[in-house]
């Protein structure tokens, strides 16, 4: 199917059929998948006693199945400002579009105490970060292929996909617990809090590092929340989301897509998600009139 839609001042079309699904699956035959030693995903067959088990391979006639994940840990999940926020604000509460225009960036890794830039909360010289200047360049890199659509930048900015070098070499059999995922650095965290991006992706487990010393601070800073108030009213941004644990295969090129994003209606904190990027190009009428010359 081909979809043409307006962003901005851009006239472009996608093929969903050439949609590529990037998140990683809550998958309990792996024994790994989990990150930060949250608990293992599970589907196990419904016990209906005496000796009796929901599984056509054990004689029933119907497979049902318990299914007992963790959002965070066990595969691709979204957030919303309620994972860090002291009253409930549910998931369900944000406004989910489908579809979102969106810019994928490379952003490869580097040690702390090589980049020049700090940790907002708990750090170590040793820690592989994303710098503010890693993504600026990666923004740089990206704008010529976005004003090739006739599209001014800020247009495909209302979602970043962030492929890191280390994220993006994990399989779906990953295990992130004991530290080592790279995270954002201040400087990084408030260049894309300035951004008027509503969502980010990244393929790692966590905006913020493992042991970040207790106060989440990367995800404040994402949502907006003044130093040490976690009441929902107080965050500035409380419309951003965001989505961990992506895989973003290599031969997809950075630069615009077409993100499609799919949310099952859980009433919490956060959800697993699924995650598809589609290429975008200009209209088939504006490549006639570019190369009639009219």
């Amino acid at each position: 199917m081909i979809l043409r839609f307006r962003c901005g001042d851009a006239e472009v079309e996608t093929d969903t059929a050439a949609a590529t699904s990037i998140a990683l699956p809550f998958d309990p035959r792996l024994a790994g998948s989990r990150a930060f030693g949250l608990r293992r995903t599970a589907t196990p067959p419904v016990d209906v006693g005496g000796g009796r088990t929901l599984a056509v391979d054990r004689g029933a006639s119907i497979n049902c199945a318990d299914l007992h994940l963790n959002a965070h840990g066990g595969g691709c999940h979204i957030e919303g400002v309620g994972h860090i926020s002291r009253d409930p604000w549910p998931l369900a509460t944000a406004a989910l579009p489908g579809l979102w225009p969106a810019t994928l960036l490379d952003v490869p890794a580097t040690r702390l105490c090589e980049s020049g830039e700090h940790a907002a909360g708990k750090g170590a010289p040793d820690d592989q970060v994303l710098t503010r200047a890693t993504l600026e360049r990666a923004l740089a890199a990206a704008t010529p292929s976005v004003r090739a659509l006739a599209a001014e930048p800020e247009a495909f900015r209302e979602a970043l996909v962030l492929r890191s070098d280390v994220g993006g070499a994990i399989g779906p059999d990953f295990d992130f617990h004991g530290g080592g995922a790279p995270y954002p650095t201040a400087e990084a965290m408030a260049f894309l809090a300035a951004l008027p991006t509503r969502l980010l992706v990244l393929d790692l487990p966590s905006l913020d590092r493992e042991d970040d010393g207790g106060t989440a601070p990367n995800h404040a800073i994402w949502w907006g929340f003044p130093d040490g108030d976690r009441a929902v009213a107080r965050a500035a941004r409380r419309d951003r989301l965001l989505v961990e644990l992506v895989r973003v295969p290599p031969a997809l090129a950075a630069g615009p897509f077409l993100l499609q994003l799919g949310v099952p209606p859980i009433i919490s904190d956060a959800a697993p998600a699924g995650v598809w990027l589609l290429p975008v190009r200009t209209t088939t009428s504006e490549h006639a009139e570019r190369a009639t010359g009219s």
